[in-house]
């Protein structure tokens, strides 16, 4: 019977704690995991295609400075690292924990190509994180874009069996900045810089609208603001996907 091909997502935080195992050994030294923003300075994008049970490829964008230190310090250089010699350790460092990541989702049997390295801006819409190692940070951002076949959508959609519970768990610990937005407007320069005390700004939105709750950069809820024990709460009214975020992790690392 024909399978028909179908995209499997996989979350990009799964990946990022292989590639932070991956980061620490070559530091020599325990790599911790933080979320964060997309970098704006200027950075390399790895790019390592995966084919066989799985098509696809993984993306990890570098923030140049930071990036050039740890190799530097990696290959003991005396100097920062020449273009080759930076594109050659990240390439090795996504390939390696590609390899992890492939093997425990599922897709041993696929192959990874050679990366393809090359200064670039963060892309957009791309989970962001920090890799911190003995105090020195390195802003990442991660792409897992794999598609496979009809088994492999039926495997993701099965019931979470023991190993994938572990990969769960490997995740869960990860703390998540949770933001909540009342507003946003968008302003010209002109009247940011005479913005002062007192200066009111109109965020274009009723009191008794719901306030958004994001993670990162993505919305994931909707509520209406409480008070909990004197603080601000935020009590949810709707999700805005299909099923909790725990459940859509558990799913995507089946």
């Amino acid at each position: 019977m024909a399978t028909t091909p179908a995209t499997v997502e996989i979350t990009p935080v799964a990946f990022a704690a292989e590639l932070a195992v991956v980061w620490g050994g070559k530091l020599s030294g325990k790599t911790e995991l933080k979320p964060t923003t997309a970098g704006s300075d200027a950075g390399w994008l790895i790019v390592v295609p995966v084919e066989g049970a799985a098509k696809g490829q993984i993306a990890v964008w570098f923030e140049a400075k930071a990036a050039a230190a740890a190799a530097k310090a990696a290959l003991k250089l005396n100097a920062d690292p020449k273009d080759d010699q930076l594109s050659a350790f990240l390439g090795e460092v996504v390939t390696k924990s590609a390899e992890t990541f492939v093997g425990k989702t599922g897709h041993a049997a696929s192959t990874l190509g050679a990366p393809a390295a090359g200064p670039a801006p963060a892309p957009k819409g791309a989970s962001a994180f920090e890799l911190v190692t003995a105090g020195k940070n390195c802003k990442v951002t991660a792409q897992v874009e794999l598609t496979g076949a009809e088994n492999a959508v039926e495997a993701a959609a099965a019931p979470a069996g023991p190993s994938s519970s572990r990969r769960l768990e490997a995740v869960l610990d990860v703390d998540l900045p949770l933001v909540v937005r009342f507003g946003r407007a968008t302003m010209p320069l002109r009247a940011l810089a005479v913005l002062g005390p007192g200066s009111v700004i109109d965020m274009g939105r009723s009191p008794d609208e719901p306030v958004e709750l994001l993670v990162g950069d993505r919305l994931i809820a909707r509520g209406e603001v409480v008070v909990v024990g004197g603080n601000y709460g935020v009590r949810i009214t709707d999700m805005t996907g299909s099923q909790p975020v725990v459940s859509e992790l558990e799913a995507r690392t089946a």
